[in-house]
């Protein structure tokens, strides 16, 4: 991947990855629970 030269089209990325960020933590904080959850059958 080549990054882009120019500072607007950096900010395009940072927003773009902020947004990816932001879609993803719901689902990996369901993922915390069930390896919480697990891990708490494993340790009884």
């Amino acid at each position: 991947m080549e990054l882009p030269n120019d500072i607007s089209s950096c900010h395009r990325i940072v927003l773009e990855l902020a947004s990816t960020t932001e879609a993803i933590t719901p689902q990996l904080a369901g993922y915390v629970q069930q390896f919480e959850a697990q891990r708490g059958q494993i340790d009884l």
